[in-house]
């Protein structure tokens, strides 16, 4: 392929979502939008359902149906293992996330994503950055 046909692969479409021949096998070039990992947490749920949320794992072939379905839907190829480490990624974000509000007594409020603390746990951050200055 011609450095001109790579050029204009990358110009065709979003260029956020890579075609095919772009793409590649480890998804190296691929950006994750919040459209694209709320779509893959839409298929990962729809997989696991199929089971009737027994195993939390998907089966073969509920993998393969998500698989298929996101390739479609985004124009890529790619396969499940690709989909494994960025929910393994997502997992152990939230993992942190929930630690720290739990270890700091912070509440995050889901709708508007303000931080909802005691008074005197602002009181004891406002008597602390005065020492600082």
């Amino acid at each position: 392929m011609s450095n001109r046909d790579k050029m204009q692969i990358l110009h065709d479409g979003d260029t956020n979502l890579p075609t095919k021949q772009h793409y590649g096998k480890k998804g190296a070039n691929f950006e994750w939008t919040p459209s694209s990992l709320y779509r893959l947490l839409e298929l990962y749920d729809e997989a696991v359902k199929m089971n009737n949320y027994r195993i939390k794992d998907p089966t073969s072939f509920a993998k393969q149906f998500m698989v298929e379905k996101f390739n479609e839907e985004f124009g890529l190829d790619i396969n499940y293992k690709f989909f494994k480490e960025k929910l393994d990624t997502l997992k152990k974000k939230y993992k942190k996330y929930r630690e720290l509000l739990t270890s700091t007594g912070i509440l995050v409020d889901p709708i508007t994503s303000e931080i909802d603390a005691s008074d005197s746990w602002w009181k004891d951050r406002e008597v602390s950055t005065h020492f600082l200055y």
